[in-house]
């Protein structure tokens, strides 16, 4: 046992927590301050050593003796590259990193089965994404002219990309370019501003979260979603309960993603010199979560995004994209499922999220077949009207299922499910088989004949208007 252990069970005590939320919080806010001090360094050689330095032992603190795994993955990965073909260690570098990741998981469903996630694996998961990324694109460096990668990133690259003071703790995924020209002080990070001000005001919003998570995790149990007397509710009052139990159960998630992203902002790794569309400085390179667009996107595909941005931004860049160069083509539904079946992977082996993943993965398929085909027959409701009703159909269905992340036993899901009749599975499922059956073929046909001769009739229209004026 660490010597802190006693005094960080002391503090669990006194606010009621789990001794590993208690370490992450006072990890996240020492984080932040550390990353804060980096903004004043200016030596690349100090810079280096400063954010490596305190990065693994914010890490030791953590995670105390299982700071072994990330490093026997980093070496793993570092030897891979060195000793194996370079078109080919990129794949032997994917399945080992997703072998012992997986390893991990596993471990921690046998002995530590629905316990609170501040263990290792939040921080490994992470490293796997970052660590692929690097095979993939030394790989690539052979095809191209990028200077970062015509020779194998040096171990201590490599272990300052895995150890550094903003994503010691539980990410984010970056790439390693950025992390090498933010010790550079090069390239998008020669001229980083004062990061003070947004990196404080980030901090705020993450105790913001902070508060709103302590009052809903009083009020507003997951567990009680899976109860007969849950069950025995209308199916409005069910409809609500799932609603707002799930809108309060996400700000858990709010304050870790915020606080890392506070770090983030601080240490200046999210220094965006290229905004779209935006006069003010932007500090959204490299960021976790955006909370508007997950409480406000009218399409689920958007929200999507909005969750976990940089792991998604992996998903899209070093999954989806290669499967698709791989199968050719355009992307269909095997590259979705794939993707998402990775993703799975990713997250663990609790059978609840495969509950989760297969029924997103035909619900974004099922909203794609909706916009791409139907939303024509929608046009003439207002645009704000139509937002809304989309916003209000994502919300229901997305909460619906997230429920499966707060009930780890298959059993109260199944129940939670049965109590729901498997209602929006259902739905999604019978849309499907009507939108891929000759009837919804020869619809979509038909659909698609109208909106032609509808822009024909308009350029039409227009270019008469042109001849009469």
């Amino acid at each position: 046992m660490a010597l802190w252990t006693p005094y960080m069970e002391q503090l669990g005590v006194i606010f009621d927590k789990d001794v590993n939320q208690i370490k992450i919080i006072l990890c996240f806010f020492v984080a932040f301050f550390l990353s804060y001090l980096t903004a004043f360094i200016k030596s690349p050689n100090a810079r280096y050593f400063y954010s490596v330095i305190t990065g693994f032992i914010m890490n030791v603190f953590m995670f105390e003796e299982a700071v072994i795994h990330p490093i026997s993955m980093l070496i793993g990965t570092y030897l891979i590259m060195r000793i194996f073909p370079r078109d080919k260690q990129q794949i032997i570098n994917f399945v080992f990193l997703y072998t012992y990741l997986s390893a991990q998981h596993i471990h921690r469903m046998v002995y530590h089965y629905g316990e609170w996630g501040g263990e290792i694996t939040s921080f490994t998961m992470n490293l796997v994404c970052r660590l692929t990324s690097v095979a993939f694109c030394y790989c690539d460096g052979t095809n191209n002219k990028d200077k970062d990668f015509q020779e194998q990133p040096s171990f201590m690259w490599l272990l300052g990309y895995t150890y550094n003071t903003p994503s010691c703790l539980a990410g984010p995924f970056f790439e390693f370019k950025d992390y090498k020209h933010w010790i550079l002080l090069k390239g998008d990070y020669a001229n980083i501003p004062s990061t003070f001000k947004p990196g404080f005001a980030r901090l705020a919003t993450a105790l913001l979260w902070m508060c709103c998570a302590t009052f809903a995790t009083i009020y507003f149990k997951p567990t009680d979603l899976a109860t007969e007397e849950f069950c025995n509710k209308t199916y409005l009052l069910q409809l609500w309960g799932f609603l707002l139990t799930m809108n309060n159960f996400k700000y858990t998630y709010y304050v870790v993603f915020v606080m890392n992203d506070s770090a983030l902002i601080a240490s200046g790794l999210a220094w965006n010199p290229h905004p779209r569309r935006s006069n003010n400085p932007d500090f959204k390179k490299v960021k976790n979560i955006d909370e508007w667009i997950i409480d406000t996107g009218y399409y689920l595909k958007w929200q999507t995004v909005g969750w976990n941005i940089s792991i998604s931004v992996w998903l899209k860049r070093y999954v989806f994209k290669r499967l698709n160069s791989y199968f050719g083509g355009k992307p269909g539904v095997k590259e979705y499922l794939l993707t998402f079946l990775c993703s799975a992977f990713w997250h663990g082996f609790y059978p609840c999220y495969y509950f989760f993943f297969s029924y997103f993965a035909i619900l974004l398929l099922a909203l794609e077949e909706i916009y791409d085909n139907y939303s024509w027959y929608f046009m003439w409701i207002p645009q704000t009207i139509r937002r809304l009703i989309g916003w209000m159909a994502s919300y229901i269905f997305c909460c619906y299922i997230v429920t499966v992340f707060a009930l780890y036993d298959v059993r109260d899901v199944l129940y939670y499910f049965n109590c729901q009749n498997w209602l929006y599975h259902i739905i999604i499922i019978l849309f499907l088989a009507f939108s891929f059956s000759p009837a919804g073929k020869s619809l979509k046909r038909s659909i698609r004949t109208q909106k032609a001769l509808a822009v024909n009739n308009s350029a039409q229209k227009k270019q008469d208007g042109k001849k009469k004026n």
